[in-house]
């Protein structure tokens, strides 16, 4: 059945026009075409267990989590005392609305006492746990990531945990600045819209929402950059901002803003799946952007394999050809 497929795809007039266009660009002098590159993409997509991976990833990241919320539990009473207007009331009210009641009921007495006392050690213990546990998904992608390289000084287990404790306090401030962007960015767009002293037209409301979505898309650009630059222990093979960084960005962007979507419609999915239903969203996006992480690494991967061939005189022809 396979073989039948591919011999049709072989003779099918379209695909071979696609195939001549797709060769026909170009780069590097002519040495590298756009074939090539895809054809190599492809080729290491289907021998990388993606899928396998972006799974062990989601999953650590999954699994930080619940020790991260029982940090934002115990921070609670620190920010009261800042902010006396966060009280406990409020607190339980929004806990008890995003948990189903029946589970409500059982740890109801459980995060009252957490948020109602200050607690340095319960705070220090989920801090350290989630930074722990999300520095082992960043491990996870490190470890995709070095599997498409292989060198003959690897790092040592401890310089590569500094490194990936690293990039997840980066990840993490820019989770929360995406936050920060798009739910108080959209409050203060309103504001603005609600109380400016002089009318303000469509153009000027669209402006604004681009410059939201421009400063979201430059953070998250310069933290994928990083995480590809800086992850793999061989980082040198491609600029900072690279393209995969760049497509990495684009398909994160629209991802998290479809879960911002299913968010903003979870009054409709909430009759099926309960309130959880927000935490299987969650899950259901780490996964997305660890598969789209793995994805765009292996671009990076595929467009440096044909550069060095580009430079090895002997593989011009072989290029040529593809």
């Amino acid at each position: 059945m396979t073989e039948k497929l591919v011999n049709r795809l072989k003779k099918s007039a379209l695909l071979n026009k696609v195939v001549l266009f797709l060769k026909s660009i170009r780069f590097r002098d002519g040495k590298i075409s756009l074939y090539f590159i895809l054809k190599t993409f492809f080729v290491n997509l289907t021998k990388g267990e993606l899928l396998e991976r972006a799974n062990a990833v989601a999953f650590s990241f999954t699994v930080a989590i619940f020790p991260a919320i029982l940090f934002l539990f115990t921070l609670i009473p620190y920010i009261h005392n800042l902010i006396p207007s966060v009280d406990n009331e409020a607190i339980m009210e929004f806990v008890g609305q995003m948990m189903p009641a029946n589970m409500y009921s059982v740890v109801e007495a459980t995060v009252y006492d957490i948020v109602s006392h200050s607690r340095g050690d319960l705070l220090t213990f989920g801090f350290v746990l989630s930074l722990v546990l999300a520095t082992n998904g960043t491990m996870s992608l490190i470890a995709a990531f070095n599997s498409r390289y292989k060198t003959a000084k690897p790092r040592s287990y401890l310089k590569t945990r500094l490194v990936a404790t690293w990039l997840t306090v980066l990840l993490a401030f820019v989770v929360i600045l995406a936050i920060i962007l798009l739910v108080i960015g959209e409050i203060a767009v309103n504001y603005i819209i609600d109380h400016a002293p002089f009318d303000i037209d469509n153009l000027t409301i669209y402006a604004l929402y681009l410059i939201r979505f421009l400063v979201l898309f430059i953070v998250f650009w310069v933290a994928i950059s990083a995480l590809y630059y800086f992850g793999p222990e061989v980082h040198s093979n491609w600029p900072f901002f690279s393209y995969g960084s760049f497509v990495a960005t684009i398909l994160s962007l629209l991802a998290s803003y479809a879960f911002s979507y299913y968010l903003a419609q979870f009054g409709t999915y909430n009759k099926l799946y309960g309130s959880i239903g927000v935490m299987i969203a969650l899950m259901i996006w780490i996964m997305i952007l660890s598969i789209i992480l793995l994805v765009c690494y292996e671009l990076n991967a595929a467009i440096h394999h044909a550069i060095q061939l580009s430079k090895d005189e002997k593989h011009h022809p072989l290029l040529e050809k593809h």
